[in-house]
């Protein structure tokens, strides 16, 4: 079915240009590869678009669009009983409403995470969780908890992000420093990561 391939590819492009400055172009991509998911009428390619559209739209001035795109997740999680798309959806919905400051709807898109993860039993999605509850902790002040976090996921995302998991826990450990007062001590570690990655 071309519309379903069109539609992967368009997603993969997108969500590959996630890290550089082709924003517009990602945005025009995610819009063309959900377009094209639906042509194919494959809830599997829509589940990919949807992910990148999410993506695309990653930014504050999208949040209405992107609680949008976490509903229909949900919906097509629960048409096909496929709970890794429940997971995505509820993630997304606790991102959306993390930025709200809504903190009843962030405890229990938290805890269907968790609850999701320990029902997937994968090493990814631990990973997730323990970046999801960091945020919360780092929000309340709890920083050594904090940290511990950032340990801890660090060491499962080993298994699964190689790279992807150092960078996260560099970016945890900089907003953890931040909101102690006590960058100018990660000052030469941070360094090496911006030249690294300077995107």
């Amino acid at each position: 079915d071309e519309s379903a391939l069109r539609g992967r590819l368009l997603s993969r492009l997108a969500i590959a240009l996630y890290f550089t400055h082709a924003r517009e172009r990602m945005e025009l991509l995610s819009q063309q590869a959900v377009f094209a998911a639906r042509q194919g009428n494959d809830p599997i390619t829509l589940a990919e678009a949807l992910k990148a559209q999410y993506y695309a739209l990653w930014d504050p001035d999208h949040l209405d669009e992107r609680l949008a795109i976490a509903a229909e997740m949900l919906q097509l999680a629960e048409a096909a009983g496929v709970k890794e798309w429940a997971f995505q959806g509820h993630w997304w919905r606790f991102l959306a409403v993390f930025e709200l400051g809504d903190r009843l709807a962030v405890d229990r898109e938290f805890h269907t995470c968790a609850r999701l993860a320990e029902e997937l039993r994968q090493p990814y999605y631990h990973w997730v969780r323990c970046n999801l509850q960091l945020l919360c902790t780092v929000s309340e002040g709890r920083f050594v908890e904090a940290e511990r976090l950032a340990q801890e996921g660090l060491v499962i995302g080993q298994q699964t992000q190689g790279p992807n998991a150092n960078i996260f826990f560099m970016g945890q450990l900089f907003y953890i420093r931040k909101e102690q007062g006590r960058l100018l001590e990660f000052e030469d570690g941070f360094r090496g990561y911006v030249e690294a990655f300077p995107n």
